[in-house]
């Protein structure tokens, strides 16, 4: 019942409403009249045709028939209202993602009139076309810059042309930037390693399309040398990516010269490495005299948490008889003792909390299953392994806790927490989100289950003005300011259903 204090609140009665797309907060800029339009945008019309008329046979259909399409890149001056139904009234085009673009530098064309420094921000649309579509998005154009009557059907077009800023195909920059791949790339040539793993992401298609997809980029990794580890497809999510191991030789070649086939193939999406989340091993830290013992195993319920992480000591004394070990792969045979940190500590401050604050120990077990294992470059660290998805690990791992692996029941359905103290430097947040935050989003909604993610560390020194004798509030101010774009949260902690935060080793 209501107290005085806590008083019922009555909302309004339900109503419906048409949606109106908002500009983003802090106000965009207004549009370029039509005849700058027409200026800046003629130019890049010309070259898409260029591009594509020299293209034009492998459009129509590749040596075995099929026709073949490529992504085309609509950056606009904030939403355009209906673009979905404009796209779908266009024989040719299929609708694939639209990308919020954020803080972009402000131009002659594109500026707040009263703020003309402010950063403005604008939409990214991505678009499959075939030559159908090209030839009509170009008659289009045409009669839009001419001043003629555009068809009815195609009149969403109008809001297109107003507002777009930049048109272009999805190229080899797109497939490489701001996904750390060049990065990686470049540490593993330096190391003179033999093969790379990386993951490459398609775009995501229909069913009965995914095959031959799949089958043109095995083509091009096999012509790399190269060879397909694994294939991952999770329609919930729109995933479908290629785990590849490629010679040295070839990544070299990548690095010297990107405009290569593999990374120029439309199918492809994004390029980038295979999960990298991992944690230094590091010697363990010395039991507490006087630590408060541990229940007998019978005595503790079932477990509530789950915590997806490195292999734990399960003889640990603060953890035996505590943890649900779950090793569906069997990686403890190869996993040894001493590189055993990062799970342990986890498990230890899920169930004990801050050991100096000599907390009462959690009531119920762990439930654990490895996701990260020894990596195998230079083993310095606990890592996600690299011939395999790390996101169809995770998905797999998660619905074995829940809805049982294959004909094996849910191997902890009492789970309603799941933990992922991990973070991928190579994927910070910056524009879209990762597959793996989207993974976290659909599974939390779909089982009910919350999961608890570390917002990542970044191990890079911040650089202060001045050195280290002249350090004030206000460098440190502007040195955080300055490096903020390299410090932003860490996949997956951008997923918008779980709970992220930072933890240090203090708690172990």
């Amino acid at each position: 019942m209501p107290s005085p204090s806590r008083p019922l609140l009555i909302s309004p009665p339900a109503s419906k409403q048409a949606f109106v797309p908002q500009r983003p907060r802090g106000g965009g800029p207004s549009n370029p009249k039509k005849a700058r339009q027409i200026e800046r945008l003629a130019p890049k019309f010309v070259e898409l045709r260029d591009a594509l008329d020299a293209r034009r046979g492998a459009l129509q259909g590749d040596a075995a028939g099929v026709a073949l399409e490529q992504v085309l890149v609509f950056e606009t001056n904030g939403p355009v209202k209906d673009l979905y139904e404009t796209v779908a009234k266009t024989p040719g085009l299929e609708w694939l993602a639209d990308e919020d673009l954020r803080d972009l530098a402000p131009d002659e064309d594109f500026f707040v009139a009263d703020k003309p420094d402010k950063p403005v921000h604008a939409q990214l649309y991505l678009v499959l076309f075939n030559q159908q579509a090209v030839e009509q998005l170009l008659s289009l154009w045409r009669s839009w810059s001419t001043d003629a009557r555009l068809p009815e059907e195609h009149r969403g077009w109008l809001d297109v042309f107003r507002q777009l800023r930049e048109i272009r195909r999805w190229g080899v920059r797109d497939r490489l930037e701001e996904t750390g791949i060049l990065a990686y790339w470049r540490d593993r040539v330096a190391a003179r390693v033999e093969t790379v793993s990386v993951e490459i992401e398609l775009w995501f298609r229909q069913a009965e399309q995914r095959a031959a997809v799949e089958g043109r980029v095995r083509d091009f990794v096999t012509r790399a040398s190269g060879q397909v580890l694994a294939s991952c497809t999770i329609d919930e999510i729109a995933y479908h990516a290629l785990v590849c191991k490629l010679p040295i030789a070839a990544v070299q070649g990548m690095l010297d010269n990107p405009e290569v086939e593999l990374l120029q193939c439309d199918e492809v999406r994004l390029v980038r490495p295979t999960g990298q989340a991992g944690a230094p091993i590091v010697t363990d830290e010395p039991e507490q005299e006087g630590e408060t013992a541990g229940r007998e195993e019978g005595e503790l319920d079932d477990p509530l948490v789950a915590l997806l992480d490195g292999l734990p000591l399960e003889n640990h004394r603060r953890l035996a008889g505590r943890l649900v070990v779950d090793d569906p792969d069997e990686w403890a045979e190869t996993y040894p003792v001493v590189s055993r940190c990062h799970g342990t500590a986890m498990a230890s401050l899920i169930i004990h909390g801050d050991l100096g604050a000599n907390e009462e120990p959690a009531r119920q077990r762990l439930y654990v299953r490895p996701i990260m294992r020894p990596d195998s470059f230079g083993g310095r660290s606990e890592h996600a392994p690299e011939d395999r998805s790390w996101v169809d690990l995770i998905h797999r791992a998660v619905r074995r806790v829940v809805t049982g692996d294959g004909s094996l029941p849910p191997a902890a359905p009492s789970v309603r927490v799941i933990n992922l103290s991990i973070g991928d430097p190579y994927q910070p947040f910056i524009r879209s989100m990762s597959p793996l935050a989207k993974l976290l989003d659909w599974l939390s909604w779909r089982y009910r289950v919350l999961f608890v993610v570390s917002a990542g560390n970044h191990r890079t020194p911040l650089t202060v003005a001045g050195g280290a004798d002249d350090v004030t509030p206000e460098k440190i101010v502007t040195a955080v300011a300055g490096a903020q774009r390299h410090r932003r949260i860490l996949s997956p902690a951008e997923a918008v259903n779980a709970l992220f935060g930072r933890r240090d080793r203090g708690g172990r």
